[in-house]
């Protein structure tokens, strides 16, 4: 009888962890994704108001698109440190 309550409980553990893994991959691929939609927004609105199309101009939009990339990444790269830390402060416990 004590035997089937902690196979019982083990099971419902394994099942427990692999729920929040799934919950913590989609919470991850929404952050993506919402990142993903700021940034296209961000895009064509940092070009609102910017009229011509002389080289310097060209430049100019293509600088303001450059940094809106690195901003992404940036934020995706601490992301996924900060999921890094909390399953390795996990496995610790």
């Amino acid at each position: 009888m004590i035997f089937r309550e902690v196979t019982e409980r083990k099971e419902n553990e394994r099942k427990l962890r692999d729920a929040l893994a799934e919950v913590e991959k989609l919470r991850l691929e929404l952050e993506e994704e919402n990142d993903y939609l700021l940034t296209e927004i961000r895009s064509k609105r940092s070009h609102i108001g910017i009229l011509g199309q002389s080289p310097a101009i060209r430049n100019l939009k293509a600088q303001i698109d450059l940094v809106a990339v690195t901003t992404k990444g940036l934020r995706q790269i601490s992301s996924a440190l900060m999921v890094l830390k909390k399953v390795s402060t996990a496995a610790l416990s």
